[in-house]
């Protein structure tokens, strides 16, 4: 089993630190790769497994 994570970039504090660690997702077994989508808004996931899929998680702002 496995966790996907992101970090903020650091805020108005500028103090080279992370503004904080979210976990995204619990669980997918068998992923094969991951990318953003251009403009940023977009994670998607290969999973490879019995049946192969394709997670994607939406809703990021990218400033």
């Amino acid at each position: 089993m496995y966790d996907v994570w992101a970090a903020l970039p650091d805020g108005s504090d500028q103090d080279t630190l992370s503004d904080g660690v979210y976990r995204l997702l619990t669980g997918p077994p068998n992923i094969q790769g991951m990318a953003f989508s251009k403009d940023g808004n977009a994670l998607y996931l290969a999973q490879k497994g019995t049946v192969n899929s394709i997670i994607a998680i939406t809703g990021f702002k990218n400033r």
